[in-house]
Formats: structure tokens, sequence, C-alpha cells
């Protein structure tokens, strides 16, 4: 049996120190040792222990403690600082790995992801932060408004762009329409890494996933898998898979077109950043104005997301950017041109614009999105790495 190794924890609160200790009850590799009320009282530990791993309860001040982990994360690099908090927002998230947190846990999860989570920080080693790696969730305003070529076309580009892979996730329970679109097919999806009764690990990931191209792979919708009796997606682990599928792959980009509120507001939480495509329609603008309600009734805020203005065009549009400024709030805006005959080419002949319409308009713009945010991944990343691009 392998030896024990003791771990820290720092709370104030006694419902996270039961959560923490039953959550290690059971578990023959690692056993709670001191509990510290704040970080100062930490530090002497670190001193003389040099445990290995740290779990940091941020609550109910995650500003100020967060701030405060910095200069003790870079004193002690060789421990491993777990990140605990009641909710999980982007910004949290950034804070927490600016700070030298590896990761990032909901407290909920505690009982059911403690120990795996320190199995592949402690004894394999493997950081499951975001550090190099980039997420991208796709939300819809209604269907039809080009969500899925958008997801599609924005995951290919940025793998053109950085030479590094990227994942399309298909969360279209109605349709599966990413794998339709690009002539995918098999007997499994993310619907079996979701049900996954063991360990998600980037072997199933990649193992799980379909390719199109050598660089860009597809978890497929069980739509996809099996049109005529298809399966529904159990999502209940859908915040570790999409920490796994940042391990496994530089890019990952989630087409969610039809997901419910809730599951919505997790994906914003996990995601670097979230676009809402709609068309300018009084049905999309009504559809989009209470998908950001229901978002913020869930602690999202506007600036979370970035609306995408699919066939956009000045002339003779019933509605303008203005009406949908005065309709969604102050929410950023991104337009994407009416080049329809391109997006058909693409749908018909099955393959990315960068293949079916490689000078068309339309390819232009999504590269030039991309980039954006391939530039954003690299910052953060520089960030988050003390300077090193890449994976």
């Amino acid at each position: 049996m392998a030896l024990e190794s003791t771990l820290l924890l720092v709370t104030s609160s006694k419902e996270t120190v039961t959560a923490v200790s039953s959550a290690l009850e059971s578990n023959d590799r690692f056993r709670l040792g001191e509990v510290c009320r704040n970080l100062t009282d930490l530090v002497p530990h670190l001193e003389s222990s040099a445990p290995p791993a740290v779990m940091l309860d941020i609550d109910p001040e995650p500003t100020r403690v967060l701030t405060a982990l910095g200069p003790i994360s870079e004193r002690f690099s060789s421990t491993r600082f777990i990140v605990l908090s009641e909710s999980l927002k982007n910004e949290l998230m950034l804070a927490a790995m600016q700070a030298g947190a590896r990761h990032f846990m909901l407290k909920r999860d505690l009982g059911s992801e403690l120990g795996s989570v320190l199995k592949r920080l402690v004894t394999e080693g493997v950081a499951a932060s975001p550090t190099g790696s980039f997420v991208a969730t796709i939300l819809s305003g209604s269907g039809g408004c080009g969500a899925t070529t958008v997801a599609i076309n924005l995951a290919n580009e940025l793998h053109l762009l950085a030479s590094q892979p990227a994942l399309l996730v298909d969360l279209d329970c109605s349709y599966g329409g990413a794998g339709t679109y690009l002539g995918l097919a098999g007997e499994y999806g993310i619907a079996d890494v979701l049900d996954r009764n063991g360990e998600l690990d980037p072997q199933l990931i990649c193992s799980t996933a379909r390719e199109y191209s050598q660089g860009l792979g597809m978890l497929i919708n069980p739509m996809t898998v099996n049109p005529r009796a298809p399966g529904s997606l159990d999502y209940a682990r859908l915040q570790r898979a999409i920490g796994v599928c940042r391990q496994s792959y530089t890019f990952t980009v989630i087409d969610a077109p039809r997901v419910a509120a809730d599951i919505a507001a997790q994906l914003v939480g996990a995601s670097d950043v979230t676009l809402l495509v709609l068309q300018m329609t009084v049905k999309d603008l009504a559809m989009a104005r209470s998908t950001l309600l229901a978002l913020r009734d869930r602690g999202v805020s506007n600036d979370s997301l970035t609306i995408i203005v699919n066939r956009y065009q000045k002339r003779h549009a019933m509605l303008t950017l203005e009406d949908v400024r005065k309709t969604l709030g102050d929410v950023p805006l991104t337009c994407l041109s009416n080049d329809y005959n391109s997006a058909i080419k693409g749908l018909n002949y099955g393959q990315p614009l960068a293949e079916a319409a490689s000078r068309s308009v339309l390819r232009r713009e999504l590269r030039d999105l991309a980039t954006k945010y391939r530039k954003q991944y690299l910052e953060t990343n520089a960030t988050l790495s003390g300077g090193t691009y890449g994976r």
C-alpha cells in the first residue's frame, strides 16, 4: 500500500471541514491533517511540512483570499492549491488560476470528485486547470440561426490558426446538427462520456471523439449515434467532462443550441467565452432576451456573453443594431455578414468554410473571430504559465 499523503485545509467553516473529512474517509492515499482558519495560519505549516496539496476555501471573501494566495503559491511552488467555492464564475476561476491555484472545485462536488482530483494533481502530477487550454460555448437565439455553423467553423479556424488540436462537442439533443453537417457517425459520443461510472480522463475523451481531420475531433450527440432511438444526456458530470476536455485538447468548442437555462449557466461558468448567436428578427431577440434574463437569475452577468448577430445586412433590414441593444441591454455585439451562399455551400458539401468556401466573406469573418479568441488564449496562457505559449 502506498504511504498516505497529509493534506491541509484552510477554512473557517465547520461544514467545509465535515465535507472534506467525509470525502477523504474511505481514501487510503490521502488524509486530512491540520485545518487552518486563514492563510496567515497556513504559512508556518507550509514552512515546516511542505504538504503536497492544500484545499483553500475562498468563501465568503473570494477576492481578498485569492489576492493573498498569489505570493504564497509563488513562494511554495511545489504545493498544489485546490480552491473550494460555493459558486463557479469565470472571473473567480481566472483569478484563482492567476493566483497559482491548480484546480477550482465546487464544494457540492467534494464527495464525488475530490479523490480523483487529488489523484491527478498529486499522484499523477497532471494539473486540471485551464492553463494551456481554451473553451468556447455557442448558445442560440432560436432554431436555424446558424449557431452550429459558427461552432464548427470556430473550432476549425482555431485549430488551423494555432496548429493545435481542437474538439467540437455537440450538445444538441434535438438534431445533432454538427455531426450531420460534417458527416460523422459512430457508436459512442458525449453521452457515453457523461454516463461513465468510473473516472473521466483524457484517454477516454480522445478515444471517444470522432476525427473529422487530423487535429479536429468531435464528441457526437445521441441523435447522431442513433437517430431512431436517441438517448438523453446526463448533465451531472458536465463540469468534470469539460475539465477533462481541457486536458485533452488545446481548444474545445461546445455547440449547445437548445440547452436548459441551468445547463447554459454551467457552460458559461466553465467557458472562457460564450457566444449567443441570433438573427436580427423579433422572434430571435425575444428568445435571446429570455435567455439573458434566465441566466441573470442564475448569477450570470451580461458581460459574460457576446452576441453574434448572424446574417447581418445593413440595407433593407426591418430591425437595426440599435434595436438589438435596446432589447438586450449592454451586451458586446459582433456581426457576421449575410453570406448565405457560402454557408449553404459548406452545409451541402459537409465541410468547414476553410474547405468549401475558403475566400468567402463569412469564412474571413469567422477566421477573424478565431484570431481574436486565439489572442485571448495566448494572453491568458502567458499569464498563467509565466510566459510560455502553447501546450
